[in-house]
């Protein structure tokens, strides 16, 4: 977020986002559509969406890596095109309480937000990528 401060894009990218351009927000671009981050806290977020960013609890070990299923809980154009549940692959210690744009879930010792959806707003906490299909054919392909 300090980053763009300092690069003056934070209004730019509010601007394009209101007119109704899409974006896509991967890993920490998903958490900084919030309003404020544990990781940062004097660092304010986009603000699209109410709610602060939380830190893994101290019994879970973080980062939080590997595969996890997902858990549709709405429709999702983002994920019309896989496998229901698909893995998908995360490397994180922060995460985004599930809300009201919350499109899916997963479960690391506590819910949270996976993929985010909401008109031309989209947000991913994984890591899109191609894995090796003979480890599990229902991974998520990006």
């Amino acid at each position: 977020m300090r980053a763009l401060d300092d690069l003056r894009v934070r209004e730019t990218l509010l601007d394009r986002i209101a007119a109704g351009v899409p974006f896509l927000g991967i890993c920490l671009g998903l958490q900084a559509l919030l309003t404020e981050s544990e990781e940062a806290a004097e660092a304010p977020g986009l603000g699209l969406y109410p709610g602060t960013v939380r830190r893994f609890p101290l019994n879970a070990r973080v980062p939080h890596m590997g595969w996890n299923q997902l858990e549709s809980e709405a429709p999702s154009k983002l994920l019309a095109n896989l496998p229901p549940q698909p893995y998908v692959y995360f490397a994180h210690s922060y995460y985004v309480p599930p809300n009201d744009a919350t499109a899916a879930s997963c479960t690391y010792t506590v819910p949270y937000t996976a993929v985010l959806e909401d008109r031309n707003v989209f947000g991913v906490q994984f890591h899109p990528r191609n894995p090796d299909p003979s480890v599990c054919k229902s991974y998520a392909t990006f």
